[in-house]
């Protein structure tokens, strides 16, 4: 995810699971598949992986492009693991280019390259502001001083085939227990305009682009649970 226009090194500057269709500019998550019972309630030690495609099925010029996941950074704050925690990621290499020859198979050129090799955790403490930020991860970082436009259709993924049967994106994510309540998440999946990771167009507008949500449950380990119920219950029975 890009931090701010800095970042892109710019001189002047509900969830859905669908199967891979040319759409606007947007991202889309192809599956999300849980090591357990279900996708939308884990358990302890519980793994959830995305895999996800952006989009540009009108063509649109894109000479920038920072996207991420946030959400499972419950409060916001940088400070404390809140139950779901980012494991692993894989990133594509570029976005929105081109079959320039398509007689000698994949050849995809000209789309907006990421300029990180793979998925990063970014928030905790920020130099830059002195403080600490939400917990994110950025999946793709690019700039170019010539316009990608690509539908998004012949990018290489990152099984190293076309993303109409592959996919640019990939993340884990761990339910790693807190608490003694079961925690709420919503992933939200994009750009981020409030951290300055957004779609640059032709003179540096900022482009509308579609993120796609995803909300499921980390419930805390069942001992957890019992020993803080038994310690309430003790500290109860004290004060009378």
């Amino acid at each position: 995810m890009i931090r701010s226009m800095r970042n892109f090194g710019l001189a002047a500057a509900a969830m859905m699971m669908v199967p891979f269709t040319a759409q606007a500019l947007s991202v889309s998550i192809v599956s999300a598949t849980s090591s357990g019972a279900s996708n939308t309630l884990l358990q302890p030690g519980e793994t959830i992986t995305f895999d996800l495609r952006v989009e540009n099925g009108t063509a649109t010029d894109v000479f920038g492009l920072g996207l991420g996941v946030r959400g499972y950074d419950a409060n916001a704050n940088g400070l404390v693991d809140d139950g779901l925690s980012f494991t692993s990621g894989q990133v594509t290499g570029a976005v929105f280019g081109i079959d320039v020859d398509p007689g000698v198979g994949l050849n995809s050129q000209f789309g907006l390259a990421n300029q990180q090799a793979g998925a990063v955790e970014l928030g905790f403490f920020n130099p830059l502001t002195f403080a600490r930020e939400e917990k994110r991860v950025r999946l793709f970082n690019g700039v170019s001083v010539t316009a990608a436009n690509g539908d998004g259709s012949e990018d290489v993924g990152i099984g190293g085939g076309q993303t109409t049967t592959d996919v640019h994106f990939q993340v884990v994510f761990t339910n790693t227990p807190v608490g003694i309540a079961t925690q709420s998440f919503t992933l939200d999946f994009g750009t981020m305009a409030d951290l300055g990771d957004v779609a640059v167009g032709s003179g540096g507008s900022i482009l509308s682009f579609g993120n796609v949500q995803y909300q499921l449950s980390a419930i805390p380990e069942p001992g957890t649970a019992l020993l803080m119920g038994l310690g309430l219950a003790g500290l109860a029975t004290r004060r009378r």
